[in-house]
């Protein structure tokens, strides 16, 4: 409970930010880019990237992190559930 009480006080937009924008979404898409162009270029970058590849990576910058935002709010919600059920039962004694 201790460890909600510290994440919840920086308050739920900071959590979602945090854990699910730059915690989630930007990992997963920097990943996903750097997956794409070493598959299209090797380890070696040669030549310029195709339309297809910056319409992706440009794609993945935005998707990624607009899903680690749904993410954060889910585990915001999932976090905020789990406490009050703990409080509650904490308060009766069990």
């Amino acid at each position: 409970m201790r460890v909600w009480e510290q994440r919840r006080a920086g308050g739920r937009g900071s959590f979602i930010w945090r854990y699910g924008v730059l915690g989630w979404g930007l990992p997963a898409a920097l990943i996903t880019v750097a997956y794409a162009v070493i598959k299209e270029h090797g380890f070696a970058i040669s030549g310029p990237f195709t339309t297809k590849l910056r319409i992706g990576i440009a794609l993945c910058m935005v998707v990624f992190p607009a899903l680690g935002h749904l993410f954060g709010r889910r585990m915001w919600e999932s976090g905020e559930e789990r406490y009050r059920r703990m409080a509650e039962e904490r308060g009766r004694g069990e």
